[in-house]
């Protein structure tokens, strides 16, 4: 019975522990198929991320699969399954929508967990809600574009200004040193005034 209680404290701790954790902590291990892997553990913060509760998230294989956008599922599994073979840690993107209908961008952080002969027996890890980082991450990006057509469209106008000047430049020396362009405007001020076709 001491045993049990000590059991019963140390689990309560983990507990705590795995509580303050500003993620999502689980854990997969392989199905008896040998090919799936179904929850084995998920902790309490599924229900303040996610809006689910434990329950909901242990009553059907895979349900981290199902909330993950149609478009998106069979490239997230692709990269769980090819860390799961590595038998190294990875970190994958991709979207969970929420029980509220909200799509989340989160970050699974996964290590592969051995048995006592080091054979992969599944996953576990922490997926964070990064949706605020990767909102940042588009703002950025967004005001890096516009910065960059500013700089083009500043370019053509520095350009523009340049010929523009050397052209006035140019057709005022024209102006100033010939005779006959000073005399062939003066003739056009003078024909100007009235209809005729000719100077």
């Amino acid at each position: 019975e001491r045993f049990s209680q000590l059991a019963k404290s140390e689990h309560r701790r983990l507990d705590q522990v795995v509580s303050n954790v500003p993620g999502l902590v689980w854990e997969s291990r392989i199905s008896p198929d040998g090919v799936t892997r179904s929850e084995h553990f998920v902790s309490q913060h599924v229900q303040k991320m996610l809006g689910y509760s434990v329950e909901e998230w242990m009553s059907e294989p895979r349900f981290w699969l199902k909330i993950i956008p149609e478009e998106e599922r069979a490239e997230t599994l692709r990269l769980n399954d090819a860390i799961f073979e590595s038998g190294s840690d990875g970190v994958v993107q991709h979207h969970w929508r929420t029980k509220d209908g909200r799509l989340l961008w989160v970050e699974a952080h996964l290590s592969v967990i051995v048995d006592d002969n080091d054979a992969p027996v599944g996953l576990g890890g922490v997926t964070l809600d990064i949706s605020e980082r990767k909102a940042a991450e588009e703002g950025l990006r967004k005001a890096l574009i516009e910065v960059e057509q500013l700089r083009d469209q500043l370019q053509k106008e520095n350009v523009y200004l340049r010929e523009h000047v050397e052209l006035k430049h140019e057709f005022e020396e024209i102006i100033g040193e010939t005779e006959e362009i000073k005399y062939v405007l003066f003739k056009i001020q003078q024909v100007a005034p009235t209809d005729a076709s000719v100077l």
